[in-house]
């Protein structure tokens, strides 16, 4: 991070940056100042190499996805799309390139800056069949199929779930981490969200209804904030569902025989939830197809001879069970049950742990706390962090005859 006497030096390696850059990658870098990086952090940061061949040009070439980037110690790249609070102006970029010493590459903790003139700010991608919804604290359409959300985190992990527990709305720089498969993307961040929702419902018909013989008569509900995405979350394991008077969702796989078609505009009444949405009229009803959601995921009541127990709370210094224990990335809770089938006790934990005890000195906790989907099998669950899905085989009574 060089700072030159003149204009004419500073205009000299100006051209010579953006000729360099041009050959090796399809964007132009403008050096803008030296910079210290921040106590305890980097000034830039979504990205980092280092190499004993280090140069502008290949420091370009690797942060070319990025908005900033910066040269430090001679053989160190940094990228980044923002420059972190508490870097600072300063001299001393004296290092040259380890890989060019007619080249300066910044120095000890400070950094030789350039900005990407063709930078093309990343954005949440639109992806086929969801719905962007934010970035949330706390990835990936094709795994979460059948699934009401799909959550990518972490520019990697995927998450997948039919309804939001806790968490809030984010700002959206906070997702920052960018898309190994796509450097256009944001994917979340630590602890951050991208957050889509599934687009399933879709618009079939308008349907006279008769209250003796129901279009869709599998399940019924009410509501007086009814909206298209209540009755559709209602309805979630049903092929079609229908609102009806403003306020009435009907659910079904399968119309009444005696259906009769009627034009979607007289299905004009507006739904009390969202004034902008038609839920029917009287005897009228605004029909839906959609793709059943997955059944939601659940503790396993029994499997061979063991019965649910509860969630436990556990703890690696004193195991609740402690006798043997598995681990397995494909786990499920039949896996650990036959693990476990000469034990009284067995339990899942954290996703892809089992363990197995003749003594369980648990204690009981709320069983949402246990919300770890089993790998081998997502419609079950298989504990948390310190948190254990517990099983138990029923206490043998042995009766013996009496002389």
């Amino acid at each position: 991070m060089a700072i030159f006497a003149n204009k004419s030096q500073h205009a000299t390696l100006l051209m010579a940056i953006q000729a360099a850059a041009s050959m090796a990658a399809p964007t132009s870098h403008k050096h803008t100042i030296a910079k210290r990086d921040p106590s305890g952090g980097r000034a830039i940061k979504l990205a980092s190499y280092s190499s004993i061949a280090s140069t502008t040009e290949s420091c370009t070439s690797y942060c070319s996805d990025y908005n900033y980037f910066g040269t430090e110690y001679g053989e160190q790249y940094f990228c980044g799309n923002k420059i972190a609070s508490g870097s600072s102006p300063t001299t001393g970029c004296s290092m040259t390139c380890a890989g060019d010493s007619t080249q300066i590459c910044g120095g000890h903790s400070k950094l030789s800056l350039y900005v990407n003139n063709y930078y093309v700010p990343p954005s949440a991608s639109a992806t086929k069949g969801w719905a962007y919804q934010g970035c949330h604290t706390e990835a990936c359409a094709d795994a979460c199929s059948g699934y009401l959300y799909a959550g990518i985190e972490y520019g990697r992990e995927c998450y997948c779930g039919s309804s939001l527990h806790s968490g809030s709305n984010a700002s959206e720089s906070d997702c920052s981490f960018l898309c190994p498969g796509d450097k256009r993307s944001f994917y979340g961040a630590g602890d951050r969200l991208t957050l889509y929702e599934a687009v399933r419902p879709t618009n079939v018909s308008g349907y006279g209804d008769d209250v003796n013989a129901r279009l869709l008569s599998s399940l019924w509900s009410y509501g007086d904030d009814m909206t298209v995405k209540r009755c559709a979350t209602v309805c979630r394991q049903y092929s079609y569902f229908g609102l009806e008077d403003g306020n009435q969702c009907f659910c079904g796989s399968s119309f009444s025989p005696t259906a009769s078609p009627v034009a979607e505009i007289q299905c004009a009444r507006s739904c009390p939830g969202s004034t902008t949405e038609s839920c029917g009229d009287t005897s009228l009803i605004s029909t839906y197809a959609s793709v059943p959601l997955k059944p939601p995921p659940s503790s396993i009541a029994s499997v061979g001879k063991f019965n649910y127990k509860f969630c436990s709370s556990d703890a690696g210094e004193a195991r609740v069970l402690a006798r043997d224990r598995e681990g397995d990335n494909d786990m499920t809770v039949e896996m650990c049950a036959a693990f476990c089938a000469d034990y009284d006790y067995f339990g899942v934990e954290y996703g892809v742990e089992c363990f197995c005890g003749n003594v369980f000195t648990g204690m009981q906790q709320p069983e949402d706390e246990c919300s770890y989907l089993c790998p081998g099998d997502g419609s079950e669950f298989c504990g948390a962090a310190n948190r254990i899905n517990v099983y138990e085989a029923p206490v043998q009574t042995i009766t013996t005859a009496s002389a």
